[in-house]
């Protein structure tokens, strides 16, 4: 198992702070521009925002502070700030 100072932390990446707040990402999106990630989105990492994913389809899983949660559709997947959490790529 991975220490937990070899995390790394993501942060929020607001354009600027007229549009802070929050940010909408497609997943589909977020899968084509994984090669443009300066971190594996597959291995855990922290992040400094509240974040929460919905799935309009398909079946999964997700980790969350190293435990791993299923989802299905409808689901909502919620990771607070500073919480660790991984994409289940598969």
């Amino acid at each position: 198992m991975k220490s937990i100072k070899s995390v790394p932390n993501v942060e929020f990446r607001a354009p600027n702070i007229q549009k802070s707040g929050v940010e909408v990402l497609d997943l589909d999106i977020f899968y084509k521009k994984l090669s443009q990630c300066k971190f594996d989105p597959s291995k855990p990492h922290r992040i400094n925002y509240f974040c929460f994913i919905y799935i309009t389809h398909g079946e999964g899983g997700h980790f969350i502070d190293f435990q791993y949660h299923t989802f299905q559709k409808g689901s909502f997947i919620f990771v607070n700030k500073n919480q660790v959490h991984a994409f289940d790529l598969e």
